[in-house]
């Protein structure tokens, strides 16, 4: 995504944050309060001060907390999913540490065209990829050393508890796997997966 084309969707999602606050009569304070947010990063964040902006967990949410699709929140008319969209998002969700990484190794088939012959060689090959999933729990940070302090991540997980809000995400997930199994076995057309998808999307 060039720098223009960026600029120009945060300007649109900033614009639009501000004028439905002013619609439902809604305050920086009120707001930020709902996703997590202090009101000074707010305030950065929606006026692009200090090259501060909304990261892609805190857009859902505002999503959610305002009723309106992510589309329409940031003024893009057709969801990206070229490659570098999705890396962009990917790399996003990563370091906000909504998903984490975990390593899975399959033995996968491999087809290996032969020059000249309408047939190919097969063999397989194992491959290690980088799965992502989104955690229930967070995790304290460990100390560096034995005689160290721990981490305040970690007294803050001992008093509140160390939940995540990937629930509710966790559990549409499993669905999404049910529908898909369901949709590849022929056993649903697309319109009707399109359905099921959008009513569990709408419990999260």
């Amino acid at each position: 995504m060039n720098k223009n084309i960026q600029e120009l969707n945060i300007g649109i999602l900033n614009q639009k944050i501000k004028d439905i606050m002013q619609s439902r009569g809604l305050s920086q304070e009120q707001l930020a309060g709902k996703i997590n947010m202090s009101q000074p990063n707010f305030s950065r964040a929606i006026n692009n001060r200090g090259g501060k902006c909304f990261t892609l967990n805190q857009i859902f949410m505002l999503s959610q907390v305002l009723e309106i699709s992510i589309d329409e929140l940031t003024g893009n008319g057709d969801l990206k999913t070229g490659k570098k969209e999705i890396a962009s998002m990917i790399a996003e969700l990563v370091l906000n540490e909504t998903a984490k990484f975990h390593p899975v190794t399959l033995q996968e088939t491999v087809y290996i065209p032969i020059p000249e012959q309408i047939n190919s060689s097969t063999g397989n090959e194992t491959t290690t990829y980088q799965a992502l999933y989104f955690p229930n729990y967070w995790q304290p940070k460990e100390s560096s050393g034995v005689f160290d302090e721990p981490d305040d991540s970690y007294y803050e997980a001992i008093y509140s508890g160390n939940f995540t809000d990937n629930a509710l995400l966790n559990v549409f997930l499993d669905k999404l796997k049910t529908i898909s199994d369901a949709y590849f076995a022929d056993k649903l057309d697309r319109d009707d997966v399109d359905t099921l998808i959008k009513k569990h999307i709408e419990k999260i």
